[in-house]
């Protein structure tokens, strides 16, 4: 049976991203962690705007939203070092990531949809 790992990703306050690629089950587990701490991400506090601290509630930003202007961590930070996951892990979770032209600020779903039969409607 397939499984496909289904990622939906905001680049800009509703312009929505998903991407679905095939999984095993054993990559599934090495994405466990970072999969648990996105879903746990928490928002936090970073550069003051007229002494009023921002608050940063974007759980995976990357490229053109990462406000680090702001002091928001870029989805790396967040998550590679000793936190959650290593560089290797993170790296290969990324390439499951639908992150647009220029970048996303927010995963909003991940899934797994599993296939127990598979029918071809056109191949080129």
């Amino acid at each position: 049976m397939k499984k496909y790992l289904v990622i939906k990703a905001d680049e800009n306050d509703g312009d929505y991203f998903v991407e679905m690629n095939e999984i095993s089950d054993k990559k599934l587990l090495s994405f466990q962690k970072i999969i648990d701490a996105i879903s746990k991400f928490k928002e936090y506090e970073g550069a003051a705007i007229d002494e009023i601290p921002f608050k940063h509630h974007h759980n995976f930003p990357c490229g053109e939203f990462t406000r680090e202007d702001l002091g928001e961590k870029t989805a790396e930070e967040m998550y590679v070092g000793g936190k959650v996951v290593d560089q290797n892990t993170f790296d290969d979770f990324v390439e499951f990531v639908p992150c647009g032209s220029t970048g996303i600020h927010t995963i909003v779903s991940i899934k797994v949809i599993e296939v127990a039969k598979e029918k071809v409607l056109f191949k080129k």
